[in-house]
């Protein structure tokens, strides 16, 4: 399926709302490694990787608006306790990334992010299954990703996300004009063609993505291998510190069992 025009929403008003963007050339712990490639355009991407085991799942992650990958360093071990290989992707000017980031560069890079890492993997010797995990805007990359690249993958997890295009612009006092509801609909067609396992995360008591959001990318996806998570009492950005357990759990359960992995 075609991806939709998304150069449509890389206006001012939606690009100040979407990405807070800082450089950060914290170098990585002991263990993690830096790795840096083209994007389509020839623009520099950075992400850093945090291994666990070669035979593990790996999860390649899309952060939200304002983290940058270094932020992982204490959050990566958590991830290793429960069996994970973690790769943290930056968007444009974030991190050690070059250039800015708009909506369009950041869904046209994923796809560019997941061919690098599986180098890396192979590269390396690595040999688990491939999920892809987003995070708040860092969703958009992820649905991306599950629906153009799903040979590539065992799975799709949002954490704090949504899919919705339109709901954005409303909130930002924006009107829909024919262009946009022409991409909404083709959107939409997208997040409705994934067909690869899905897991969502979403707090309770998220205000910035209010959980009908959530429901809402839950229901749109077609595929019938769907499980939903609710962190009670979790806002948006304290998800994983509200309920570890339930959070951590959650993932190596999807991660493992789709996997075909013991437990």
């Amino acid at each position: 399926m075609e991806r939709p025009d998304y150069t449509i929403l890389d206006v001012p008003v939606i690009l100040r709302f979407a990405f807070s963007p800082r450089p950060d050339d914290r170098p990585p712990p002991p263990g993690a490694s830096d790795h840096t490639f083209a994007a389509e355009d020839g623009t520099v991407l950075a992400g850093r990787f945090f291994p666990c085991d070669k035979a593990s799942p790996s999860i390649l992650f899309f952060h939200g608006n304002g983290e940058v990958a270094p932020d992982y360093d204490d959050i990566a071990p958590l991830y290793s306790r429960i069996g994970v290989n973690l790769f943290v992707s930056e968007f444009r000017g974030y991190g050690k990334s070059e250039g800015k980031p708009t909506i369009s560069n950041m869904v046209t890079d994923s796809v560019a992010v997941l061919q690098a890492f599986q180098t890396i993997l192979k590269e390396q010797g690595y040999t688990g299954a491939v999920y892809v995990l987003g995070r708040s805007v860092g969703t958009y990359c992820a649905v991306e990703l599950a629906a153009s690249c799903s040979d590539q993958l065992e799975g799709f997890i949002a954490e704090s996300g949504s899919a919705n295009i339109t709901g954005v612009m409303h909130y930002l006092g924006l009107s829909k004009s024919p262009e946009v509801v022409k991409l909404d609909r083709q959107h939409w067609a997208r997040v409705k063609s994934i067909d690869i396992p899905l897991l969502v995360i979403h707090g309770g008591e998220d205000t910035l993505v209010p959980i009908e959001r959530a429901r809402e990318l839950y229901e749109g996806v077609g595929s019938t291998d769907k499980t939903f998570v609710t962190i009670q009492g979790a806002g948006h950005n304290d998800i994983m510190a509200v309920d570890p357990q339930q959070y951590f759990q959650s993932i190596r359960d999807f991660v493992y069992a789709k996997a075909g992995h013991g437990g």
